[in-house]
């Protein structure tokens, strides 16, 4: 899954993008179908949007260890509309998560960006299914 989750890397951003997930090299992801492209080989009824990933994967405690391939969200509300949002990253190491972010296309960089973070929802973990692991 990171193997596949690192060849997204410097794939620009496109909100709403769908993706074939038998693509190997899509142009363009939003957060959750980045995801959805990393996992769907090994588990093809992963869903789409990040609210339906979180709700899908086993939802780990705050004192609970993130390990490479678990899952991090946030959800925020949006400073253009109000309304609100969530966003999914994958954990690669243990200070790292590789995510698409608006304006910077998918990036490998600090998990700060979700621990510090006030919409911080907490980490979920991909091992709920054992096709994911």
């Amino acid at each position: 899954m990171l193997e596949r989750a690192r060849r997204a890397i410097g794939k620009p951003y496109e909100w709403g993008k769908e993706v074939d997930m038998a693509d190997s090299d899509p142009l363009a992801f939003d957060c959750s179908e980045m995801i959805q492209w990393t996992v769907d080989p090994a588990f093809a009824e992963f869903p789409d949007g990040a609210i339906n990933q979180f709700s899908f994967c086993r939802e780990l405690r705050q004192d609970q260890p993130l390990f490479p391939g678990d899952f991090l969200f946030l959800k925020y509300l949006s400073k253009k509309d109000g309304k609100e949002k969530w966003h999914v990253g994958i954990v690669s190491t243990d200070v790292s998560i590789i995510h698409a972010l608006a304006g910077q296309g998918v990036i490998e960089g600090p998990i700060s960006f979700f621990e510090g973070h006030r919409g911080w929802m907490g980490a979920a973990s991909r091992r709920r299914h054992p096709e994911l692991t």
